[in-house]
């Protein structure tokens, strides 16, 4: 199972709770906690997640590598592709040591740093999608405004938004 943790951002986690919690939760349910298997999936997963967010900015001119030949060879090399429930899958390492190709470690680094840069903010490489969603922040706070009810009693300044 996978559940948001605290403060992980994103849309419609309504139920971010520590992994402790979860852990405890599935333990009184029978359940038994594999922090090894655990540790692979998040692993697998977090890799998953940054290669392809990092394809995604490069297609959409979002981002610019340095020109560095190793690295767009690392990037480019490893094959991906969609297991039976239709959910990605980067070739493993051990894959691409039996095609002969090196581990890829700058490509690895990249994707790292994107993908932490995006935990901090998920506009941070685009600044189109941040000015869309401020516009429809703004819009939402208006319609707020104007549907108040009568007699209701201002407790927060719009304006600091």
């Amino acid at each position: 199972m996978s559940a948001a943790t605290v403060d992980q951002g994103g849309l419609d986690h309504v139920n971010e709770q520590p992994h402790e919690y979860w852990i405890e939760k599935m333990r009184r349910r029978g359940f038994e906690y594999d922090r090894q298997s655990s540790l692979q999936v998040r692993e697998e997963w977090a890799g998953k997640e940054s290669w392809a967010s990092v394809a995604q900015l490069i297609e959409r001119r979002l981002i610019r590598l340095p020109q560095d030949e190793k690295l767009v060879a690392q990037l480019t090399s490893r094959q991906r592709g969609y297991d039976s429930r239709g959910r990605l899958r980067l070739e493993p390492k051990d894959d691409l040591r039996n095609r002969g190709v090196e581990s890829p470690d700058r490509a690895d680094a990249v994707c790292g740093a994107v993908a932490l840069r995006l935990q901090a903010d998920p506009y941070a490489f685009d600044p189109v999608g941040r000015q869309n969603m401020g516009a429809m922040m703004q819009k939402s706070l208006r319609l707020m405004e104007r549907s108040r009810a009568i007699g209701y009693v201002e407790h927060v300044n719009w304006d600091l938004l």
